[in-house]
């Protein structure tokens, strides 16, 4: 059975790759992921802008 993963779970998950110090392909072979889909979703969210910076964003804006 396939498991659903959100962005969020996506996030995290290329989060956890950054900091693992492992390649792609060791990422992927150690957690069952196809590593092509992997690459796939990685380039996608990288190209992506973070929209929730600015939602949050404390920036001072003069009246």
């Amino acid at each position: 059975m396939k498991k659903y993963r959100t962005k969020s779970d996506w996030l995290a998950l290329l989060d956890e790759f950054e900091q693992s110090g492992l390649t792609q392909t060791e990422f992927c072979a150690q957690r069952g992921l196809n590593a092509r889909y992997f690459s796939q979703r990685r380039m996608k969210l990288k190209a992506q802008p973070q929209s929730s910076v600015s939602v949050h964003s404390t920036a001072f804006y003069p009246a």
